[in-house]
């Protein structure tokens, strides 16, 4: 008798604990194919993730793999648990909030210049034969050549390499091209008087030297300036305000997010892989797109906890090819620099708020390695930048002077007589010709470059001197940590994947084996090739060996 019932007891223990796995795994744990909405996405990755004893159990002693011919050492990666469904009604914020005192609109905004000429405390900054209170008049007394240049100017296609017979429209013409290049441009010094001015006296020269301007270069210009009460400007972020001297073995990272095509699968599907609370994530929106409502909706469930995603609210139009490329990853690493001081102003105890380093990404981007795998890689080496170079391929994106037009195309504007224009020499001479590099555009930047990059005034004036320049973005972030006194060390690969082989470019199925040791892989255009590099390279349960 004794034994039936404690035969009873046990068989009902097993029910109840199997009935108990069966609960937890399909309502707890819940699979990809179940999450099939944007709530229960960002709702099951957003909650935190309690993975310190996880990735402790299976950690090694080292990072390996940091060069592109080493075998792929893969380990394990973060595992989410769930700990709560109730997620709290917070508002996202999209505002780059600052703590500097000034007005809420500088004066490149408040007043409005005509022909390239931008506001500066309460005037306007002009060109000759232009000025005015707006730069609306000419001074014909000057016989100025450049106002003779639009009829003689062809127009070259910057993507095509061939010539446009048709009447391309540019927001800049021509003329005020030639006459900003003539009058002001070609005889800037670059690099002058670097340290003997005020903020003020240093931002007033850089307008009066390098213009035309436009909306682009005026918000750029508020991301890295405030104004005091009495209209003087002063740069925002200081050298090594945010610098700390350790960081954790797992560090936060900041991340940007450029969408010039708003593909909600692929933003959603992205997140979801990279997403930590720990972490930092900047999302740039083109200034063309209208309807982001559903983007903002997911951004919202992911901020109701850890509020550490932030939609710039100050966006760029963004042409191929133009300074637009670098504009809009400046104003993300303010912006990340910004969310630091909020994390430690709301978590005074918070050990290692900073991030180690600021990678971009697009929509394009899928990583292929998980979260922590990068941590411990980043961790390893804070102050490393793996930034790619190669000697330059084509000197006509510097010589020559490219602008922003109809189709947002670069346009390189050529002149019959270049005389009546000047040329190219203040941006050509600013460089040693000889050391000069490019590479891609995509990188992981270190926390003290990327801080450089916004407090100093070289790299400042640097960036504005490639205004006018093809495909900006593949050489600025080279030149810049070239040209700095910085003891950051420099790795020449940037852990992307791109199958160059192609003509497209595009990762399909077959190339999943990635034959260089790489974090992220570019080109990734579909759902299923997304899957499939989830399910062999991002699957926790199939990383663990």
């Amino acid at each position: 008798m004794r034994r039936n019932v404690l035969i009873n007891i046990i068989m009902i223990f097993i029910c109840i604990t199997s009935l108990t796995i069966i609960t937890i795994t399909l309502y707890i744990i819940p699979t990809s194919h179940q999450l099939k909405n944007h709530n229960e996405i960002a709702e099951t990755v957003m909650n935190n993730y309690v993975y310190n004893s996880y990735v402790n159990k299976y950690k090694d002693t080292g990072v390996k793999g940091i060069h592109p011919n080493k075998k792929d050492h893969r380990k394990p990666a973060s595992k989410p648990v769930k700990i709560s469904r109730d997620l709290p009604k917070v508002e996202v914020s999209v505002n780059n909030s600052t703590d500097n005192e000034g007005p809420s609109e500088i004066s490149v905004f408040s007043i409005n210049c005509e022909n390239g000429g931008i506001g500066f405390t309460d005037k306007c900054i002009c060109s000759p034969p232009y000025h005015g209170d707006h730069c609306e008049q000419i001074d014909q007394s000057l016989n100025d050549p450049c106002l003779a240049v639009d009829e003689s100017a062809k127009k070259l296609m910057g993507r095509t390499d061939t010539y446009n017979d048709t009447n391309v429209h540019c927001p800049i013409s021509a003329t005020v091209d030639c006459c900003w290049k003539r009058n002001k441009r070609s005889s800037t010094k670059v690099f002058d008087q670097q340290e003997s001015t005020s903020d003020h006296q240093y931002l007033e020269r850089i307008l009066s030297s390098y213009g035309p301007w436009n909306e682009n270069d005026k918000i750029i210009i508020d991301y890295l300036f405030t104004q005091n009460n009495n209209k003087h400007y002063h740069l925002k972020y200081k050298k090594d305000e945010h610098q700390q001297t350790s960081f954790s073995d797992k560090p936060s990272i900041a991340y940007s997010i450029n969408i010039e095509e708003l593909d909600m699968e692929r933003f959603e599907a992205l997140l979801k892989v990279i997403y930590r609370p720990k972490h930092y994530y900047i999302i740039h929106i083109d200034k063309r797109l209208n309807d982001i409502k559903g983007l903002m909706d997911v951004v919202k469930l992911y901020n109701s906890k850890s509020g550490n995603i932030r939609v710039l609210d100050k966006r760029f139009v963004g042409s191929w090819g133009s300074i637009a490329s670098v504009y809009y990853e400046i104003a993300s690493i303010a912006v990340a620099q910004d969310m630091v001081k909020q994390r430690q102003k709301d978590a005074p105890n918070h050990k290692h708020p900073e991030w180690s380093h600021f990678i971009n990404l697009s929509l394009d981007d899928f990583p292929t390695k998980n979260v922590v795998d990068l941590e411990r890689f980043l961790g390893s080496k804070p102050r490393m930048n793996y930034i790619e170079k190669r000697p330059r391929t084509s000197e006509n994106r510097k010589s020559k002077t490219w602008m922003e037009c109809d189709d947002n195309q670069m346009i390189n504007i050529e002149y019959q007589n270049t005389d009546h224009c000047g040329s190219n020499d203040y941006f050509l001479s600013s460089y040693n010709n000889e050391t000069l590099v490019e590479g891609s555009q995509w990188h992981f930047l270190s926390n003290s470059f990327a801080n450089y990059l916004l407090s100093s005034r070289k790299s400042i004036e640097r960036l504005f001197s490639m205004k006018f320049t093809l495909i900006p973005e593949e050489t600025f972030f080279q030149l810049a940590l070239l040209e700095s006194n910085l003891s950051d060390e420099w790795v020449d690969y940037n852990y992307r994947f791109t199958p160059l082989h192609k003509e497209n470019r595009e990762v399909d199925e077959n190339d999943l084996d990635f034959k260089f040791e790489s974090y992220f892989t570019s080109k990734v255009k579909s759902k299923e090739v997304r899957d499939s590099i989830t399910e062999k390279h991002l699957n926790f349960r199939h990383n663990i060996k």
